[in-house]
């Protein structure tokens, strides 16, 4: 009976794991400042005063910044 209860207690579910793993990487999260600065290119040329707003607006898609804009206006929490 011993030697089941011993057992019992070491056993670590994948699931109950995963939530300590997750928690724990939660933790470190929070705990961290972390800030962002993405660079836009307004030009291929990188002229002064010239906007290419379709080169912009793509760098912005695939820096996930009009995702983030999105989920911020559906009012879910976050920031950015």
């Amino acid at each position: 009976a011993a030697t089941k209860a011993k057992k019992t207690a070491s056993f670590s579910s994948v699931g109950k794991r995963f939530v300590n793993d997750l928690n724990s990487l939660l933790v470190e999260l929070r705990s961290a400042k972390a800030f962002f600065i993405r660079c836009i290119k307004p030009n291929m040329e990188q002229a002064a005063k010239s906007f290419t707003p379709t080169m912009v607006l793509d760098q912005l898609r695939c820096s996930g910044v009009v995702e983030a804009v999105r989920v911020m206006q559906e009012a879910f929490p976050t920031r950015i």
